[in-house]
């Protein structure tokens, strides 16, 4: 890693999302959102990859609202009332989780946001 740990956050997110997905001819930019755009991550793709940045960066995300990015998915075909809480559709619009904010956190060592 460099002394600079907004390139090392951007190196990172170009080999996790752009080059593994094959859009490695892009650069990814500090405004990049993962979970919002027609590049948004699905939630089990992002949980992974963020879990890889936590190690790698030794940011904590304990404190993170996971749904306010990522809400719940649900079952579609079936209406929330008849489903239990935990398996209800979320109807908001995800925040964006933007690489800007990732850089922040990994400066501070923590999820700063939420």
């Amino acid at each position: 890693m460099s002394d600079d740990i907004a390139v090392d956050v951007l190196h990172f997110f170009q080999i996790e999302i752009f080059n593994k997905v094959g859009y490695s001819k892009e650069i990814i930019s500090h405004d990049y959102s993962l979970s919002t755009g027609e590049r948004a991550l699905y939630s089990d793709d992002a949980d992974e990859i963020l879990a890889k940045f936590s190690k790698v960066f030794n940011v904590s995300f304990k404190d993170m609202q996971w749904n306010n990015y990522f809400p719940q998915a649900g079952i579609p075909f079936i209406p929330n009332c008849l489903l239990p809480k935990h398996m209800q559709t979320d109807h908001n619009d995800p925040l964006p989780l933007t690489i800007n904010m990732l850089i922040a956190s990994a400066k501070a060592g923590r999820w700063l946001y939420d």
